[in-house]
Parts: C-alpha cells; structure tokens; sequence
C-alpha cells in the first residue's frame, strides 16, 4: 500500500508540474478530452494571489512523497498522520474544485479530475495504512 502511495505521488507531481510550467510559460495546454482544460485552467478559480493551484499542488505531492519514503524507512506512526493531516483538507479542497467544474464553470480538466481522483487515492490509501494496517505502531 506504502508504494501504492508513493507512484500516486510521484504520478501527481507530474500532473502538476505539467499544468504550472504551461501556466508560467503561457503556453496552450494539450486536453486529451475534450477542449475544457484552458477553460477551467484560466478561470479565477484556477489561481491564488496569480500563483496556480497547480503549484500548490506540485509542492502538495513532493511533501506526501518526501513523508512515505521516510514512513517507508522509519515506520513512524506519527508520519501517516501528518499525510493524513495533509490529505484531508486536500481532498475537501479537491471536492470543491471539483464541483466548480461540474456545475459553476460548466468544464472539465481532465488533468484537474485526475489531480482530485489521485488525492481521494491517496487519502483512502493512508487511511487504510493508518487506522485498519497493524504493523504501523512503531
């Protein structure tokens, strides 16, 4: 399950590498469904302060990384809950987005819907490892 983690982490890093270097480069993005992505990636919700969420979420994945390969040599309980701590606003943060796509905006990134799938992932994924696997006391 820990390596299950660490590939969706690593997968969401890509993600969102790709959606902040196109941000910064102003470059149009390649939607592989559909031609929703620009719309939903210029919108105004696609931004904090002119910084895209899409860096956020590029630092949110390295920091769930950089915290399962240090589960992964220490198995240090304390550090699924600082995933868990992390997961959770991220996925209600997701959920959010989401919904704006679906029903403010009226378009879908795929490259969003994978970012919000990926955290629910990787929020039931440490869930499991924290509070149902047994070998995580230490």
């Amino acid at each position: 399950m820990l390596w299950f983690i660490i590939i969706l982490s690593i997968l969401g890093i890509f993600d969102a590498s790709y959606l902040t270097t196109k941000h910064y480069l102003s470059e149009a993005i390649y939607c592989p469904v559909g031609k929703n992505c620009e719309t939903v990636l210029n919108s105004v919700y696609s931004t904090i302060f002119n910084i895209p969420l899409a860096l956020f979420g590029a630092f949110f994945y390295f920091t769930i990384l950089i915290l399962a390969l240090f589960y992964l040599q220490t198995h240090r309980k304390i550090i699924l809950q600082a995933v868990f701590a992390l997961t959770l606003p991220a996925l209600i943060i997701s959920i959010t987005l989401t919904y704006l796509q679906f029903f403010v905006l009226y378009a879908l990134c795929a490259y969003c819907l994978f970012s919000a799938f990926n955290i629910l992932l990787l929020f039931f994924s440490n869930g499991f490892l924290l509070f149902f696997k047994k070998n995580n006391l230490s």
